[in-house]
């Protein structure tokens, strides 16, 4: 059963429609990709660290990179999250602590300490 449409409702939707086909082809390169800011949460940083461990093809400059990235998203209270500004994810955390202690963090270092009291307090692994 289709649901029936109002005329004004259809007419908006396809002036919205055009308007955001407009704003997105005039972002478009000439050569047709367009270029933006690619975003992730901390979990990809950490699992490229560990991946590139598991393979055997992890290089200390590279690992002092991406473990610098990794805490740098750390929240205060020890947490990462698996969005920006969101609350303290158990997995992400877990992930993120591993890759860091990889890295060389020490356990007792303040951040780690943070984040092993969340990961204990939010029932552990």
């Amino acid at each position: 059963m289709a649901i029936p449409v109002e005329p004004d409702t259809e007419a908006v939707a396809r002036g919205c429609l055009e308007r955001a086909s407009a704003h997105l082809l005039a972002l478009q390169d000439d050569e047709g990709w367009w270029r933006g800011e690619y975003q992730s949460n901390a979990t990809m940083d950490a699992e490229d660290l560990l991946v590139r461990e598991f393979l055997g093809i992890r290089r200390d400059d590279q690992t002092a990179l991406t473990a610098q990235r990794i805490r740098s998203q750390q929240q205060e209270d020890g947490t990462w999250a698996v969005y920006f500004g969101g609350p303290g994810d158990l997995s992400t955390t877990i992930e993120c602590y591993a890759a860091l202690r990889l890295a060389g963090d020490a356990a007792e270092a303040d951040h780690m300490v943070r984040a092993a009291t969340f990961v204990r307090e939010a029932g552990g692994i």
